[in-house]
Parts: structure tokens; C-alpha cells; sequence
């Protein structure tokens, strides 16, 4: 029995879930750069010792966190 020429079953399947998960990864990157850092106050405070782990992370904190290059 002869084989069709072209790409196997197998391998189709295999690049289209490739694909799948870097398409999921390029939208849960872009969701979370948009609608998070968006929407995450960055108020100018003083800096006060002791206190800042109490207050909450800022858009600069996240932003450096997510994109360490951003800066």
C-alpha cells in the first residue's frame, strides 16, 4: 500500500497544536499588558520605608515585572 505524498496526519495535528499554544501565548500576553497594566493606578507617593510592601504594586512595579526592558 502506497503512502500519499505530503505531510503525515501526525504532523499536522502536531504544528496546528504548535500553533494553537503560541497564538493562546501572544493573546495572554497581550490581555494582561492591556487590560491589567492599564487599569493598576500608579499614584505618586513618597517613598516611605517599611511601607511600601503594604501598599500593593504599582504599574511601574508590574510593568518591570512583565517587561523588564520596558524601563
Amino acid at each position: 500500500m502506497a503512502r500519499a505524498r505530503g505531510l503525515s496526519v501526525r504532523l499536522k495535528l502536531t504544528l496546528s497544536y504548535a500553533g494553537f499554544l503560541m497564538v493562546a501565548g501572544v493573546l495572554l500576553l497581550a490581555v494582561v499588558r492591556v487590560f491589567l497594566l492599564r487599569y493598576v493606578p500608579d499614584p505618586p507617593r513618597p517613598y516611605q520605608p517599611g511601607l511600601h510592601f503594604l501598599a500593593g504594586p504599582t504599574r511601574s512595579d508590574l510593568q518591570l515585572a512583565f517587561d523588564p526592558r520596558a524601563r
